[in-house]
């Protein structure tokens, strides 16, 4: 782990040296700029919405669930009687024998519904996780197309996120005053 995060910094200054030294502006010419990921997405309006529409999908898809689990306790119930008729040495015969045919329908019944949900909590699961890396994905695309145009308007010409993200993979360990934190801009642009 060290190691990588030593790598990723060397990587980081490598090709902030490579970029000064191959540019035709000097490096004292070079503008740079930060913004805080984790916190423009965290104040962008559209963020909240976004989740709430996330968390309402989850919910629909456990309220879908939570009626099959219902329905597969009911039978897990009935399976309980018949058992205990099937064991029952006080009835007749044909009770008991009917009760275990039963009690083995159920089980056949129950243990398809068993591998029926279990299949439809794997999909919701599948479904929820796309609907996220989706969602995250257009609220990124929002910020960094109004990060575009403001770089290009205050002509930065590199820009760190300082937030750490572990999509991001970068790592900043200084920022002086110098530097230009684009985060307040951008979340006001997207708030507008």
């Amino acid at each position: 782990m060290i190691m990588n995060v030593k790598s990723s910094i060397l990587s980081v200054i490598a090709a902030v040296f490579t970029l000064a030294a191959s540019s035709s502006v000097n490096a004292q010419d070079t503008k740079i700029a930060v913004v805080d990921m984790q916190k423009a997405l965290n104040d962008y309006n559209r963020t909240k919405v976004e989740v709430d529409k996330i968390n309402a999908f989850g919910e629909e898809k456990t309220k879908a669930l939570d009626g099959k689990k219902a329905a597969m306790k009911q039978i897990t119930d009935k399976m309980v009687e018949l058992q205990k008729v099937a064991a029952d040495s006080a009835l007749e015969e044909s009770k008991r024998q009917a009760a275990a045919e039963q009690f083995q329908a159920l089980a056949k019944e129950r243990n398809a519904k068993l591998k029926e949900i279990a299949d439809d909590e794997r999909k919701a699961s599948q479904e929820l996780l796309k609907a996220r890396q989706e969602m995250e994905a257009a609220l990124v695309t929002d910020i960094k197309g109004v990060m575009d145009q403001l770089a290009s308007s205050q002509s930065v010409d590199l820009i760190f996120d300082k937030s750490f993200l572990p999509k991001a993979n970068k790592a900043i360990i200084y920022t002086s005053a110098n530097v230009i934190d684009l985060t307040d801009q951008i979340v006001g642009v997207l708030n507008k």
